[in-house]
């Protein structure tokens, strides 16, 4: 095998790993009370800086930071999601490249086979090697 197919491998395995980790997250219990958890906080934040009219300049800074704490709720919630997509495309990536490269390394040991030991000589013809 090639050196190259080897890191194909790696990676794919590395992938794997990682993407099964990500989905094991996912499905654990305390991951989705902390989703359960965190949507509501979200959407408090949300209610309060939409619903909530400003009475004074002081409480804009106040809805502008709310409103960054609703963002970075989402975003985290959104996290795995993101990981999951993300890993299950560099997966098939991968695997596409594993199998051209699989190819390209059974055609060259094919044409080394078909050559039979012959060499090319000055004149291009195939000559026997040694």
């Amino acid at each position: 095998m090639s050196d190259r197919l080897d890191g194909l491998e790696g990676g794919l395995s590395d992938a794997a790993s990682e993407l099964s980790m990500w989905r094991s997250l996912k499905e654990h219990p305390g991951w989705q009370k902390l989703v359960k958890d965190m949507k509501v906080e979200e959407s408090m934040r949300a209610l309060v800086v939409t619903r909530k009219p400003i009475g004074h300049v002081g409480e804009a800074f106040r809805q502008e930071y709310m409103k960054g704490e609703a963002n970075g709720l989402g975003l985290a919630l959104a996290h795995p999601d993101t990981e999951i997509e993300a890993l299950s495309i560099e997966i098939r990536k991968l695997e596409v490249e594993i199998r051209n490269e699989k190819e390209l390394v059974g055609r060259i040991a094919r044409d080394e086979a078909d050559a039979g030991g012959r060499v090319p000589s000055d004149d291009g013809s195939l000559g026997s090697a040694g």
